[in-house]
């Protein structure tokens, strides 16, 4: 036959990729997204770019299951490593594309070694096929799933619920963006033969024992074979934890960021923070997300509803298997949407019922706070890991020069440590014959110039790390949370979430704590920095004395001041120093969370934490001034506009570096001291029994710091409290504040994603409500074509006047159903047909799609005894159906209206159909094996029945 569709676009793929039929983009961009076949080894996602030059855009891999935690006492300790065998990565199950067409939602069903798993799903980005957040979350459900669908879906907005804090963050100076630039910065990062490595955990910095050849100047020979993976098991045992914001909070409702490019540039600051804290406009580009939902079925009835993509609303228990999850409009105006849910039942092939799920006028508001919080701690944790890799690396060089010197002291026989060797170096300026032969022979200018470079580095970022990134970014978290605690106490608008304010004010706590920490940890790091440079001059003393010939009357001018090298040698040096370390310690790697000191030591010190009054705690900081505490305590009292200022004032002097650790504690004193004494009576002095001072700044009190003020006591030993709770007596012990910044974070991202998330699914999901089933398809299992049980293939679509439509092939019949009135899903019309051509011949539905609002476009293979099966592209005209109320069985051969062939010499073996926002009817086709892709115009030709049914 001539006619044939316009090739669009062919491509021969270099192995064999499997068609989904979702695989078309739905928006005006040529691509195509392939999986690897099912049988393959290794599965794969390929993202094809399918014009005038096909070419592959990316590939993604799914990653390997989370490896179980070790057990055991030495598992528990992280003294057991596992053999480096490569991991089995998961299967490509489905893929969707959202409306917009720019993230590919992917199912990865788990790997055969770990079937009782769940799947997890990817959201990847069509620019640079990298995750977005949050990375391969896991499913509810263990069961299979079974639908993957991306749609679009009304959210109500309110406009008159804006969010102070997100208007008070985002006009306070950007957060920095986190340099990528590591150790090979400083040119400290050099592996073996000169190469370039990673700055954590994948070589050394030209220290001994580090990667480092004769003489410590490094990259003089390296190391190779055995050692160097001696040295890289020993690197993995040492390795600390890494902070991850998925293994703290795995569900943190968070919305895709809507990134612009003008965000990568050096003015934005960290564009993570800045796509999340921006302004969605109503109805506006940025916005379409929030207007989408993800829907998963499995086989065991599981609905599993996900909001932009990203925010799991809650699942829904159908009680059978589902095949199809669709976003229809709500028949009245509400908050809720409306689903129809498809089912294969025990007593029906198919049956629907509506699910209604909630959605709150102040949905869009929450979800837009829990984005920024996540992306104001995923910047600390960055920032603050950064920090970790670069001083663990730093560190272990000095641990590596100490090695040195004991290892040199061996052959001399002397015993004394190495610390102790160079203070009495020091102090006497007589080395020993270990430290001479060292300084002499091991130790180079070199190699001290790459220590002093990869510490400088390490101590600089850590210092701007403190005071720009963690506390910056926690105290915005603060802001945040004082607004989640007020919707707490606002049930009119908030109730439906059932925030959990006691654990909103134990985040708070846990934030500020890491903001008090931080200061600590700079004063520490500046400490460290200043006696390091005196030290590395020392050094560098030593080395031009040792360099002078014996005799020589030229002496290097002492130009050190000995204590704080004196300080550094005793209390820094040693790798059992406890300066900076227990501020950045969490744990070892290869231990489970359970087993961590730093953690366990956290969670123990917010479970101790009194619930008391907000607005003291904010004094406490100093986020607020005495005279704005006390207009705050008197009902009706206070200006929220000058206490706004005043935040944003002591915010921005906090990042310009003008607030200290002495500062933030003598405003904690003062502003307590001012807040306490104002609240009470006019003319009253407290008793000596009952001082200020003697009532601790963390006095417990009752967990309802709501509750009315309480009427004054009587007697001259009860003055009356200025809280609203029962002050406990001074003698109560204060609960001990961990020091480790990680722990601090990591517990911090806990308390707020688990708030966020059972508030945002006890207001969705958890009210969720499920129609009674209604039968669609009563008849009894038939055979197909081929002569296998019939498997039931479902479409559906919504109509412009919101009624659904669907399209069903099950055995040898097609049937259709549209609805007759809106919302009603007893009240539609059906029509069966047929799999036959008109002059008899069987046909085998490949694939099938709606094309319009009035056509169905199919791809056939016809089925001839004796002849290789033929295969068209036909339309179906919805109007030329067998429309009744009342179901029947089949009986005429289905009506096609324009039928075109195929390229007989490559048979399809999937098909995939796509109609743009422009119009544009595409069908890609795969062929040759899975190694052929084309891209077809399906409206590019109009076939006459008769000459496309010539065989």
């Amino acid at each position: 036959m001539d006619t044939s569709l316009p090739v669009l676009s062919s491509k021969t793929l270099p192995v064999a990729h499997a068609l989904h039929p979702s695989s078309l983009c739905p928006a005006d961009l040529d691509l195509c997204a392939l999986s690897s076949p099912p049988d393959a080894p290794d599965s794969r996602l390929a993202l094809y770019r399918t014009g005038t030059a096909p070419d592959r855009v990316w590939e993604w891999v799914p990653p390997p299951p989370p490896a179980p935690p070790p057990t055991g006492k030495l598992g528990g300790l992280g003294l057991l490593k596992g053999k480096g065998k490569a991991q089995p990565v998961g299967k490509v199950a489905r893929i969707a594309w959202n409306p917009q067409g720019d993230t590919v939602a992917v199912l990865v069903a788990p790997p055969a070694s770990s079937s009782s798993s769940p799947s997890t799903l990817s959201l990847l980005s069509i620019h640079t096929g990298a995750p977005l957040v949050p990375p391969a979350a896991p499913l509810p459900s263990t069961s299979t799933p079974t639908t993957l669908t991306w749609q679009r879906l009304a959210l109500v907005h309110d406009p008159l619920l804006p969010s102070w804090g997100l208007a008070l963050v985002d006009r306070l100076p950007a957060l920095p963006k986190i340099p990528k630039d590591g150790l090979a910065a400083a040119g400290a990062a050099d592996g073996p033969g000169g190469a370039p490595r990673m700055a954590f955990g994948a070589g050394g910095a030209g220290g001994p024992g580090v990667g480092g050849g004769p003489g410590g100047g490094g990259g003089g020979g390296g190391v190779f074979g055995a050692k160097q993976a001696m040295l890289e098991r020993e690197r993995a045992k040492e390795a600390q934890r890494p902070l991850s914001m998925q293994d703290a909070a795995e569900r943190f409702p968070t919305l895709l960021p809507a990134a612009r490019p003008e965000d990568e540039g050096a003015a934005g600051g960290d564009p993570k923070v800045r796509a999340m804290l921006r302004p969605r406009a109503e109805g506006g580009e940025a916005d379409a997300v929030e207007h989408t939902v993800l829907c998963v079925g499995d086989e065991k009835g599981g609905c599993h509803l996900f909001l932009g993509g990203t925010v799991y609303l809650g699942s829904v228990d159908a009680g059978e298997p589902v095949l199809a999850v669709t976003s229809v409009p709500s028949p009245s105006p509400s908050s809720a949407a409306s689903f129809v849910v498809h089912l294969s039942t025990s007593a029906s092939p198919l049956s629907v019922r509506e699910l209604s799920v909630p959605l709150p006028a102040t949905l869009s508001a929450v979800l837009r706070q829990s984005s920024a919080l996540r992306a104001l701690l995923q910047h600390a944790f960055d920032a603050l890991q950064d920090s970790r890799n670069l001083w663990d690396e730093a560190r272990r060089i000095g641990k590596g020069w100490l090695q040195r010197i004991a290892d040199v002291s061996r052959p001399h026989g002397v015993t004394t440590p190495p610390t102790t060797q160079l203070h009495l170096l020091l102090l006497t300026g007589r080395p020993t014959r270990a430290l001479h032969d060292f300084l002499a022979s091991k130790m180079n200018e070199r190699g001290l110039v790459k220590w002093e470079q990869a510490m400088g580095l390490a101590l600089e970022r850590s210092r701007r790390v403190g005071w720009v990134s963690v506390a910056t970014a926690m105290e915005r978290v603060v802001v945040l949370l004082r607004e989640v605690d007020a919707w707490a106490r606002w049930p009119e608008k908030f109730g439906t979430y059932s925030f959990e304010r006691d654990e909103v004010l134990r985040a708070t706590e846990s934030a500020r704590e890491a903001v008090r920490a931080s200061a600590f940890f700079q004063r520490e790091v500046e400490e460290e920095e200043r006696c390091f440079k005196q030290f590395s001059v020392w050094l560098h003393y030593e080395l031009d004395k040792v360099a002078q010939q014996e005799g020589s009357e030229i002496r290097p001018v002492a130009a050190f001041d000995p204590l704080p090298v004196s300080h550094y040698i005793q209390h820094r040096l040693p790798s059992t120093a406890t300066t900076i370390a227990p501020f950045l310690a969490f744990g070892l790697a290869s231990a489970p969370l359970k087993d961590c000191a730093e953690f366990k030591g956290a969670e123990a010190w917010v479970a101790q934490l009194p619930v008391g009054t907000p607005a003291l705690r904010d004094t406490e900081l100093g986020l607020v001034d005495g005279a704005d505490m006390r207009d705050d305590m008197r009902p009706g009292g206070g200006d929220d506009e000058r206490r706004l200022d005043a935040l944003v004032r002591r915010m921005t002097e906090e990042v310009q570096g003008q607030v200290d650790a002495d500062e933030l504690a003598a405003r904690a004193r003062v502003g307590s001291k001012e807040a306490v004494t104002s609240s009470l009576p006019g003319g009253f002095n407290p008793a000596p029994a009952a001082k200020l001072e003697d009532v601790p700044p963390w006095a417990d009190v009752v967990p309802d710091p709501d509750a009315g003020p309480r009427p004054p006591l009587t007697g001259a030993t009860s003055p009356p409290s200025p809280f609203r709770g029962t002050v406990v007596s001074s003698s109560s012990k204060k609960p001990k504040a961990p020091q480790s910044l990680p722990a601090l974070l990591h517990l911090t991202a806990r308390l707020v994603g688990g708030v966020m998330d059972r508030g945002v699914r006890a207001a969705t999901g958890a009210h969720a409500v499920l129609g009674e089933p209604v039968v669609r398809d009563a008849g009894e299992g038939t055979m197909d074509v081929d002569g296998e049980v019939d498997e039931l293939r479902l479409r559906t679509r919504v109509a412009q006047d919101g009624r659904l439509e669907e399209v069903w092939v099950r055995g040898s019949t097609i049937t259709f159903a549209r609805q007759l009135v809106q919302g009603d899903l007893s009240a539609v019309e059906t029509a069966s047909h047929d799999l036959r051509l008109a002059d008899g011949p069987p046909v085998r539905v490949v694939e099938l799609d709606f094309i319009d609002d009035d056509e169905l476009v199919l791809g056939v293979s016809v089925l001839k005894d004796g002849a290789a099966p033929r295969h068209l592209i036909a339309r179906v005209k919805l109007a030329d159906l067998d429309w009744s109320p009342d179901p029947r069985s089949a009986a005429s051969p289905l009506p096609l209206s324009r039928q075109v062939a195929l390229d007989p010499a490559y048979p399809p073996s999937a098909l995939s159909f796509r109609t743009t926002p422009s119009g544009r009817q595409l069908v890609a086709s795969l062929s040759g094996e899975g190694r052929r892709l084309e891209v077809l115009d399906a409206a590019g030709v109009d076939a006459a029945p008769s000459q496309a049914m010539e065989m």
